[in-house]
C-alpha cells in the first residue's frame, strides 16, 4: 500500500504551489509515516471499526434516535459503542498515531524553527 492510495490527502506536485524537491520531500514523509507500525495500527483499526457489524447497528440506532423527538437514550448507545472492543483498540491506535505525529510536528519545527502546525492551522493555536 502507498501513501498515495492510504493518506487521505496525497501530496503531489500537480496544482500545487509546491516546487518538484519540497513535493517529493513531503511524498518521502508521507511514505515513511505510513510504513510506521502506529500508522499501520490505526489504518488496521480503522478498518475493523467500518466493517464491524455491531458498530454499524449501534451507529445506525444512535442516527434514529437522534431523529426523533422522543430520543432519550443516544447517550446509553453512545456508551455501548465506545465500549465494544473494536472501538478501544481504534481510539488507542488513534491516540498512539496522534503521540507519532505530535513528535514529527516537533521535530519539523525544531528544524525549521517555527512552529509547523501553528503557522498550518493558526485558527487552532491562538
Amino acid at each position: 500500500m502507498t501513501a498515495e492510495t492510504s493518506c487521505a490527502l496525497p501530496l503531489r506536485a500537480q496544482n500545487s504551489s509546491l516546487d518538484e524537491r519540497t513535493a517529493r520531500s513531503a511524498q518521502r514523509l508521507a511514505e515513511a509515516l505510513n510504513a510506521t507500525p502506529e500508522f499501520q495500527a490505526f489504518l488496521s483499526t480503522a478498518r475493523a471499526v467500518n466493517t464491524d457489524p455491531e458498530v454499524r447497528r449501534l451507529v445506525q440506532a444512535i442516527r434514529v434516535c437522534r431523529s426523533s423527538f422522543d430520543c432519550t437514550h443516544s447517550g446509553a448507545l453512545q456508551s455501548e459503542l465506545q465500549a465494544l472492543p473494536v472501538m478501544t483498540a481504534y481510539a488507542q491506535a488513534q491516540a498512539t498515531l496522534k503521540t507519532l505525529v505530535t513528535r514529527l510536528d516537533k521535530a519539523i519545527s525544531d528544524s525549521a524553527g517555527l512552529s509547523y502546525v501553528a503557522n498550518v492551522r493558526p485558527d487552532k493555536h491562538t
